[in-house]
Parts: C-alpha cells; structure tokens; sequence
C-alpha cells in the first residue's frame, strides 16, 4: 500500500489523506520537484501517479495512478533518483549477480517515462576501474544538487561509484570507483562501505553520505576534494568511538547502525539521520560542513546526538526500518 498524508509546515504534524493499492515488493519513491508527479519503483516497473495540487482542490494532495514504465532492465529495481531539472530519473537495479543503472527520459507536462538507455559494469572502462567496483547488487542512487554527479553503491560490490551527468541529455560518463578496503590514498584506505546499501547527497552538495549494513556504519565522502574527484573522509561505526580510545574519559561507542540501511540530511544539513535495520532504531548526528578534510579535523564531520528505538521512549512502529 501506498499512504498519502499531509503535512502541517509549523508543527510537522501529519493528518491522514488516503490509502493506495499499489504493486507488490515496492521499494523505492520519489516526488518530482514540480511536485506534479510521483513515482514508485516496485516489482521491476516505475509507477506513475498524479498529483493533485490545486491547494482549494477537495483532493489536495490526492494521488491517481497513471501508467507504469516498464522494461527488461528494470528487474530487480530497487532504488530511485530524480535530477533537480526534473528531466531524468535514474533505477539502480540488481538481478542475482548482475546490477545496472537505468536512465528513464521524463516529460514535465505529463510526467510519462521514456526509456533512454542502461549502465552496467561494461560501461565503467573510461577511465578504466581502478579498484575493481562494481554495480553487481546496486541498492542506492543519488542526483547531487547541481545535477553534474549521479552516484550509485552497491551492496555486492562494496562499491560507491561516481558518473558524471550531461544536464541536457541526463547521459553518463563513468568517473571514479571507491571501494571497500582500497587506498583511495595511500594513508586513507575507505572503509565504510562493506554492503553498502543507501546513498544520499547533502544540500550544500559538498558531502555523499553512504550506509552500510554489513559494516554497520555511516561513511561520509567530499566532493572535489580534490576537483574532481571524491575522497573518503570519516566512517561513524557500530560500537565504535573514530576519536577516542576505549580507556580515554571521553570514549563513546557509537549506538543504532547495526545492519545500517537507509541515511538522510536535514533539509538544513546540519543534522543527518541514519536507520538501523538490526537495532530497530534511528540515529542522529550533528553536522560540521567545514570539518572532516584536514588532519586536525579528521572524525569531526559527524557527531552523535541521540538514538530512537523502537519501543522505548513511546516510540513504536520502528521495526527493522527500511528507509528514511
């Protein structure tokens, strides 16, 4: 089922709107920033809604189901993107062993997909990979703000993979891979993404923020640093303190990311949020933007604030949460 709530902006409280009967084994959505259309992604198809948006429309905020976009490449689609000019919407999928990234070509007025072309390891030659990443089990994508990267992680291939994004037509061109283990630079090897399994790209567009569930952790990557590449900066860890040693007075393991799945920002970017599948929880961190690259600020990009859990504290209904 889908459900459609509406949202009060001074409270952030949520009033119950409808219930939709959707495809089976959905995974995935994402609104247009027109904020015209919808989309889901369930069950190797693309579903198309309508939104209504007239605000003195008695059906506000409803959602009609148009079509969906469907194609042999979209088996096994698990995850989502839309580029800020709304004109592209980009589908990690993963079949078994294999995994791709499909581009779907989007009309503004009618919100209908076109399929325009798919990505897989193949297409990952020019520059030639230099660790080895891979699409195999791609579970996440993510569109920067400025719509020149797209990045893709996979859960198979422990995998973050930059493209570079051709605004006008939404092609691709494969830039940089990251890669569980690998020296990124021969002092900072990346860590952080073993199962990697959601990508998200902070506001200011400086920062990819990366969780993984089999490392159980939040990996955090800057961008152009240097231009144009990504560099691996800081992993927050299960059980873990990055800054201190366990007999140090400060020492404060990290709580919440185990089988860490799903991460998101503020809208702000001061605070980000990661799900925790294996501790039925969330976790929040506070974000410094200007710390993390230099030596004396290394492990300071992200700081724990606190960690929700289902069933304490009244919260409830947080059972192995998928997304955020």
């Amino acid at each position: 089922a889908l459900d459609v709530f509406e949202r009060d902006a001074v409270t952030g409280v949520l009033s119950f709107v409808e219930t939709l009967s959707v495809t089976a084994g959905q995974q995935d959505l994402v609104m247009s920033p027109d904020g015209e259309h919808l989309y889901l992604v369930a069950s190797g198809e693309v579903a198309l809604f309508q939104r209504d948006t007239d605000s003195d429309s008695q059906n506000f905020g409803q959602l009609s189901y148009v079509s969906p976009a469907l194609h042999a490449d979209l088996s096994g689609a698990a995850a989502l993107a839309i580029s800020g000019d709304g004109n592209h919407l980009y589908v990690a999928a993963s079949d078994g062993a294999t995994g791709a990234l499909v581009l779907l070509r989007r009309d503004a007025a009618s919100g209908s997909l076109t399929y325009a072309t798919t990505y897989d390891d193949a297409d990952l030659t020019a520059p030639p990979r230099l660790f080895g990443g891979s699409l195999s089990g791609a579970s996440g994508v993510a569109v920067t703000p400025d719509g020149e990267h797209v990045q893709v992680v996979s859960s198979m291939g422990d995998s973050l993979l930059v493209f570079r994004r051709t605004a006008a037509t939404g092609l691709l061109g494969f830039e940089q891979d990251l890669v569980q283990g690998k020296p990124e630079l021969p002092e900072n090897p990346v860590n952080g993404l073993d199962g990697a399994s959601s990508v998200h790209v902070t506001p200011d567009g400086q920062h990819v923020l990366v969780a993984a569930a089999d490392n159980n952790s939040v990996t955090v990557f800057a961008r152009r640093a240097p231009d144009p590449l990504f560099s691996f900066i800081e992993v927050e860890q299960w059980n873990v303190d990055d800054l201190h040693a366990s007999d140090h007075p400060d020492y404060m393991p990290v709580p919440g990311l185990l089988g860490a799945s799903a991460v998101g920002v503020s809208p702000d970017g001061a605070h980000v949020y990661a799900a925790g599948l294996g501790d039925d929880s969330v976790t929040v961190f506070a974000r410094d933007p200007g710390k993390g690259l230099t030596e004396d600020t290394r492990g300071q990009h992200l700081n724990f604030v606190e960690m929700q859990v289902d069933g304490q504290g009244g919260v409830t209904g947080m059972d192995r949460p998928a997304h955020i």
